[in-house]
């Protein structure tokens, strides 16, 4: 969606000046100007609390563990699944009716999530309502039962995603496509298995709870909150909790190599990725610029080709039928990955896959004017700016950030200036990086699907 469309008719060269202009006074103003309040606290038992106060009136709350399905043994794979799906049942502080009466009451609203690196129970609610909103979901965290009659709904639902899952062929190719690259660890599949999901008891459910469930695996974060108030609060609900070991996973590498299945008619899905970085890397500024520089199979705009995405361009050569490609780049805590994913008619699998490997290798050797290059920092600076006005974004990149590296460390303005920072030598480094250790991932309709070999 366009807005201020009247505006459209400035030239790209204008335009590029303008928003140049403006990350560059971005990144040049002072902090305070800026951004938002950010703190971050440790309790004595290690429980991280964080905040970023804007002031706003609604209050954003995440309540996150350390852990998610890297963390899983051998023995206990899905298991975060099901943890996630028995958030909010009856606990020790309350009912599961209770609960959603008394946040209804509230005039808020919570869910539980999972990822790979962290599970979160999270709710938004009015500002000034944290002992309430708190009072609601701390039991769960710090008196969960896990009966057994409400844990089966809990299975129930496990295999409802299961079975959601199997119409999203995207979801399913790059929960395959993690299998390949990290093994175990971040390979660990998101989801339950069927076949295993119904076998875990109340008693492994609070066990592993038992374990993960302690101050030094375990963050308080809020948006739109004041940091004082949330940690007087967090000590009140949280200092009972032991503190526990730091969560410590074997470091993830990324590890080369290709798979093929069959798993439905239609369309072809693809994914062809190398090593990105960790969310610590001094290389994160070089690879979001790169994603923004590769961009995807957008539509054009007449008259302003060199604004259209170096992907575009290539794939609409190379395809006969309609096609979607869109860039990966996935930062974990210590390792990552980056590359193009498309969703392809299986006749033109070859050619777009090989369009894509070419922009790839083309940006490697150093094919990138310095006005693409200007323009893709911009597109970047812009993202982070836009993403900071957004609550939800504001609060995952604080968890993120305080939970997985354990300090907030990296500001808007830095960010900005380390963007802007990134040269065309930067590009060609990484993208060398990606190309030396490919991995493919071919799911849905693989008649004719590249092999690896065929691309890099």
């Amino acid at each position: 969606m366009l807005r201020n469309t009247k505006n459209v008719t400035v030239s790209a060269s204008q335009a590029l000046k303008q928003y140049s202009a403006a990350a560059a006074a971005q990144a040049a103003a002072p902090q305070a100007a800026l951004e938002p309040t950010v703190r971050v606290s440790t309790l004595s038992n290690g429980l991280k609390v964080g905040t970023i106060d804007a002031g706003g009136a609604i209050t954003s709350l995440a309540l996150c563990l350390k852990g998610g399905s890297r963390a899983e043994s051998l023995g206990k794979l899905g298991i975060t699944h099901l943890l996630r799906n028995a958030a909010f049942l009856t606990n020790a502080g309350k009912s599961t009716v209770n609960m959603v009466r008394e946040m209804q009451n509230t005039g808020g609203s919570f869910e539980s999530q999972h990822s790979r690196e962290a599970l979160l129970r999270t709710c938004t609610f009015m500002r000034g309502s944290m002992q309430d909103a708190l009072d609601i979901v701390a039991p769960d965290i710090t008196g969960p039962k896990f009966r057994s009659f409400e844990l089966n709904q809990a299975v129930a639902q496990c295999r409802l995603d299961n079975a959601t899952n199997l119409n999203d062929e995207s979801i399913n190719n790059l929960d395959s496509l993690h299998k390949v690259v990290f093994r175990t660890g971040l390979g660990n599949s998101l989801f339950a298995s069927n076949l295993t999901v119904g076998d875990y008891t109340s008693a492994d459910l609070l066990a592993f709870s038992a374990e993960a469930f302690v101050g030094n695996k375990v963050g308080l974060f809020a948006v739109n909150a004041d940091h004082d108030e949330t940690v007087q609060l967090a000590s009140h609900y949280f200092s009972g909790l032991p503190n526990g070991e730091a969560a410590a996973h074997e470091a993830s590498v990324f590890k080369s190599g290709e798979v093929q299945v069959q798993t439905s008619l239609g369309n072809a899905y693809i994914t062809l990725v190398g090593p990105g970085c960790g969310q610590s890397s001094a290389d994160l500024p070089a690879y979001s610029v790169l994603q923004h520089l590769i961009g995807g199979t957008g539509t054009n705009i007449k008259g302003q080709t060199h604004f259209t995405s170096l992907l575009g361009p290539a794939i609409k050569a190379a395809a006969k039928n309609p096609v979607m490609v869109t860039p990966v780049n996935l930062c974990y805590s210590d390792a990552g990955m980056f590359g193009m994913s498309a969703i392809v008619h299986p006749a033109d699998s070859v050619s777009v896959m090989q369009a894509a490997a070419d922009v790839m290798t083309g940006i490697a050797e150093g094919g990138v004017s310095d006005e693409a290059l200007e323009i893709a920092k911009v597109q970047a600076t812009s993202s982070m700016c836009m993403s900071a006005e957004n609550s939800a974004d504001l609060l995952e990149d604080l968890a993120n950030q305080v939970l997985l590296t354990g300090d907030y460390t990296t500001t808007l303005g830095a960010g900005v200036s380390r963007v802007m920072d990134v040269t065309k030598e930067d590009l060609v480094r990484v993208a060398n990086q990606v190309l030396a250790s490919p991995a493919l991932c071919s799911t849905g309709n693989i008649a004719g699907s590249p092999y690896l070999d065929q691309l890099v």
